[in-house]
């Protein structure tokens, strides 16, 4: 079974190119961590950006985050407003 995570990010308003920019930065490093399967990030309106990132498991995911925060942000403003998180094991019916 495999572990997703849905993140709702609401950004500053006119942020939505840069965040997804950000996010492909640390695609590159999730790209590296054992068990990362797939990230996909959509703009889901004006200011939102939904991340849905696939791992093999849980804990794979969480050493694969330690270190996807490695990334080098010098000189990042923040300009998320707000978060969720949303993460589980999937269960596929058939």
């Amino acid at each position: 079974m495999s572990f997703k995570v849905v993140a709702v990010f609401k950004v500053a308003p006119g942020k939505v190119e840069e965040e997804l920019r950000r996010g492909r930065l640390t695609l590159q490093v999730l790209k590296t961590q054992p068990g990362f399967i797939a990230y996909e990030a959509v703009q889901t309106g004006e200011d939102e950006v939904v991340v849905l990132q696939t791992w093999e498991a849980r804990e794979q995911f969480q050493a694969g985050m330690a270190a996807g925060g490695k990334r080098d942000r010098t000189g990042e403003e923040d300009i998320i407003a707000s978060r969720q998180f949303h993460a589980g094991e999937v269960v596929t019916a058939g």
